[in-house]
């Protein structure tokens, strides 16, 4: 059958985005790199420089804050996973029947909003009814507004069915658009007319009227959100004949949607569960370590530094699982769930050395900044590390669990794992009794790293189950230990010999922003013109891997600048390397899978297209 798109030598970026392959995720991860970079601009400049204007009184915070909490269990009910379940069946359905996809995403809008009804319908009632006779009294319009965001509820299905369709270049658009632009816009106009209106109205007050005005502008980003998002979907869906109209229509059938909400109950009890123990875990910790405020205090400020690996997020690979698994090509899954782990390695051997120099020279920079109360904070970048990296490798198997259908042995993991976690933090607490015992160190570890044994435990199951029950996995371990962890040892010894006879030399002789911005200076060149180069020359980089990654080079956006360099390097060293191709993985069935899905997609997509043709 002929189709509008056909496979090509040299294929264009939307053909790029509409492939079959690893090279979507990576070019996601690196398409938001220079979005990522002013987001934190600007974030930086909003909430340092401008939030002593437009939030004053931090009860402003507070009052919303109590609010959000207040109903997080019930929307967490009621939301029952839509955007993960999205991740499990759209990509599924869009390879081998476009038309159930179509459906799919009828049943998420309606399914949205009308339950957005009930849940505002509910929270006016406990508003007006319960919370006026309370203490709470004083928070009841907050209480209203925040049932208002619950409808009409599907304001980020077109967002989240964009990333279930592994358009992630257009998803990251629209955070950087939502999170940096549209919300911070929304937010701060409403907070100064509310703080206005507040200082105009006594029986409201500044710290109300800002509160309430914050909650106004964080619902009225969504729209403008949503509306950009229709748009960037209706581009991706035209080639289907789809439009955002026919995502409002009722087409879908009870036995169609059955799957689904079965999927989701059964996936949403874990977070249920997680919620109330949650609960119960801040209870332990308030009881049992009186300084339990100043020690989030300094976890907040320490532990900043550690989550810096997570500035760029590690790619999520449900879609790509579902998608491959369930359209029966299983050595794409194979393939998918070792580049994941390759990838991963690879941008952690880059933080990370840049995470320990940063743990060496923290308190130095924190006293030169007058934050000597915070030095403490220190003892939690380690902690806090290690608990981030570790649960970045151990969140795929639950990932291809879930994408092939079989989330029931994640679920009792989770909730496995999250009552054992419990009882061991009490035991810490109470029968160690480690804030007594080992002050403020034993705190910060307990705290950050309490749940890693019970995680580590069940992380192994689930491995095990995946590979007995489910598909046996490979992972390039050569290429990640040669290639990348090799690399990242050497790169950590040049930056403790930077910080050694650089940093320290001249915040004596100088001052500390010298101090910094040399240091920065230096260290962006190793990270980018020695670790990279490094990588090939020690076989971390494959043909398949260039290939991909070359892709990439074309799909990354305004974040070109960047990966063509780095491709570049890579791409030289590579050339010059005896071990290159030495420790890749067999791809020639991955190939002919990746091949098999596209023809079977693309000749699927024009039977729909010409299906609703004639509808018309």
């Amino acid at each position: 059958m002929e189709t509008e798109q056909t496979i090509t030598e040299d294929p264009s970026i939307d053909e790029l985005w509409d492939e079959i392959g690893f090279h979507k995720p990576m070019a996601g991860f690196w398409y938001k790199l220079i979005y990522q970079f002013i987001g934190l601009a600007i974030s930086a400049f909003f909430m340092g420089y401008l939030i002593s204007f437009f939030y004053p009184y931090p009860e402003s915070f507070g009052y919303k804050d109590v609010v959000v909490n207040l109903f997080n269990l019930m929307f967490l009910i009621f939301d029952v996973g839509t955007a993960s379940v999205m991740g499990r069946f759209i990509p599924e359905a869009n390879i081998k029947n476009p038309e159930k996809m179509l459906h799919y995403v009828q049943y998420f809008i309606w399914y949205q909003m009308v339950t957005g009804l009930i849940q505002i319908t509910l929270i006016s009632i406990y508003a007006l009814f319960y919370a006026t006779e309370s203490n709470l009294a004083y928070l009841v319009w907050l209480m209203l507004l925040r049932g208002c965001v619950q409808y009409p509820g599907f304001l980020n299905v077109f967002q989240n069915v964009l990333g279930a369709l592994q358009q992630f270049h257009k998803r990251e658009i629209l955070n950087f658009l939502n999170g940096s632009l549209i919300q911070r816009l929304t937010e701060l106009s409403f907070v100064y007319f509310g703080q206005l209106y507040g200082q105009a109205h006594p029986e409201v007050g500044e710290m109300l009227g800002i509160a309430i005005g914050a909650s106004i502008g964080l619902y009225i980003d969504d729209f403008g959100t949503m509306a950009i998002a229709a748009y960037y979907f209706s581009k991706v869906v035209k080639k289907y004949g789809i439009s955002p109209k026919h995502c409002f229509r009722v087409d879908f059938t009870w036995n169609e949607i059955k799957p689904v909400v079965i999927f989701s109950l059964k996936t949403q009890v874990p977070g249920m569960i997680t919620t109330a123990l949650d609960f119960l875990i801040l209870q332990f910790w308030l009881m049992y370590v009186p300084q339990y405020t100043t020690i989030v205090t300094l976890a907040m400020i320490g532990g900043s530094i550690a989550d810096t690996i997570n500035w760029f997020n590690t790619p999520d690979i449900t879609a790509l699982v579902s998608e491959a698994y369930m359209n029966g090509k299983k050595q794409l899954v194979r393939y998918y769930f070792g580049q994941i782990y390759r990838f991963v390695v690879l941008m952690h051997g880059l933080f990370i050395p840049l995470i320990l120099t940063l743990n060496q020279i923290m308190p130095t920079i924190w006293y030169e900044f007058n934050m000597i109360n915070y030095i403490p904070g220190v003892v939690f970048i380690i902690p806090r590390l290690i608990k981030t990296t570790m649960g970045h490798y151990m969140k795929y198997p639950g990932q291809v669990l879930f994408g092939a259908d079989k989330p029931e042995f994640n679920i009792f993991t989770s909730i496995a794992g999250k009552i054992v976690n419990t009882l061991f933090l009490w035991f810490l607490l109470d029968i160690v009794d480690v804030s007594t015992n080992y002050g403020i160190f034993g705190v910060a570890w307990v705290k950050e790293c309490f749940e890693l044994p019970a995680s580590l435990f069940f992380f192994c199951l689930s491995v095990i189950y995946m590979q007995r029950k489910v598909i046996k996995v490979k992972i390039p371990w050569k290429q990640i230990i040669i290639g990348f962890i090799l690399p990242s040892l050497i790169i950590y010894g040049l930056m403790s010999l930077l910080i050694k006879f650089a940093f320290y030399p001249l915040y004596s002789a100088f001052n500390v922003f010298i101090a910094i911005g040399v240091s920065i200076l230096v260290l962006a060149i190793i990270l980018i013109f020695v670790y990279f180069p490094l990588t090939a020359l020690l076989g971390g980089w494959d043909k398949t891997n260039l290939n991909e990654f070359k892709k990439v080079t074309k799909m990354s956006g305004p974040s070109k600048i960047i990966v063509i360099p780095v491709y570049r390097l890579i791409e030289f060293a590579s050339k010059r390397s005896k071990l290159h191709d030495k420790f890749g993985m067999e791809v020639a069935d991955v190939e002919r899978e990746a091949e098999e899905l596209l023809k079977i997609k693309l000749e699927r997509r024009e039977e729909l297209k010409q299906k609703l043709k004639k509808v018309k």
